[in-house]
């Protein structure tokens, strides 16, 4: 049970990952391309699109890692 629970919480951490900064760095280089550029607000609505993507291709990793392990768990017991 502690073993299943560590897993778990492990996978939310890095599903939340794969969430948070992806997001937070299109937004900060977006910010950055805008100000280069001045293309105000076509920059962050960009990168903010990509970096979306990029987190879907990373949860989608993240869970069929976390089903993997979940399935080795239960082999186990």
């Amino acid at each position: 049970m502690i073993a299943e629970t560590r897993v778990a919480l492990l996978t939310f951490a890095r599903m939340s990952g794969w969430i948070v900064a992806p997001v937070l760095g299109g937004l900060f280089l977006g910010h950055y391309i805008d100000t280069l550029f001045v293309t105000t607000p076509y920059g962050v609505l960009i990168s903010l699109i990509v970096c979306f993507f990029i987190s879907i291709a990373g949860i989608i990793r993240e869970a069929n890692k976390a089903r993997d392990d979940m399935k080795k768990l239960s082999d186990m017991i």
